[in-house]
């Protein structure tokens, strides 16, 4: 080891390295606490993107954007229509998908299951609701595989399609409304291939 070299003459004074040490500790204090301001902001910053993220998720999850069943043969679009029954023109507010008798209707969003009932011409009817007012429809049932009140997740099985209500065959009325108001669920579907 070498010894510490001075300029000759130096003199150097206990009181001096105090100073120089103190004012050195004081401006490491200063940046640190300068750092800890800044890590602070941006961990707050950072909580506030997630938490957007996990809100703008959600509302991916929540929007009915899968095919509610495998078949892709629409047999009756969304809009006005002659009624296959009254042959009068009316209003057809889903969209009807022949199917086989029993296939299997999924969930096309995350939501909670607020109606399993007969409703008059729709037969056996399930209504999801996806939160953000979107709701989902779905007639002429033949079974529900979900209860009341249950959450159903993306793609999970939720009934079979049927011919109840007022029906000319097996297949499935779908619906997608939004505050209420019928919206062509087709405009929602992205996996059309």
């Amino acid at each position: 080891l070498r010894p510490v070299q001075y300029s000759p003459g130096e003199r150097i004074e206990m009181a001096d390295e105090l100073l120089d040490s103190s004012l050195a500790q004081r401006l490491a204090d200063e940046q640190l606490d300068s750092l800890y301001t800044q890590a602070q902001a941006g961990e707050h910053s950072i909580r506030g993107l997630e938490g957007v993220w996990q809100h703008r998720s959600q509302q991916l999850r929540s929007m009915p954007s899968l095919r509610p069943v495998a078949s892709k043969l629409l047999t009756s679009g969304f809009g006005a229509r002659v009624d296959p029954h009254t042959q009068r023109e009316v209003m057809h507010k889903g969209i009807d998908i022949a199917a086989e008798y029993g296939a299997e209707v999924m969930a096309p969003a995350d939501g909670m299951v607020i109606a399993t009932t007969q409703r008059g011409s729709y037969g056996n009817t399930l209504v999801i609701d996806h939160g953000y007012a979107v709701q989902t429809h779905y007639g002429h049932l033949s079974a529900f595989k979900v209860a009341l009140g249950d959450t159903v997740k993306r793609g999970q099985p939720i009934a079979e399609v049927g011919n109840s209500g007022r029906s000319t065959g097996p297949h499935l009325h779908y619906e997608v409304r939004f505050a209420g108001v019928p919206q062509d669920p087709m405009h929602y579907v992205l996996n059309d291939d």
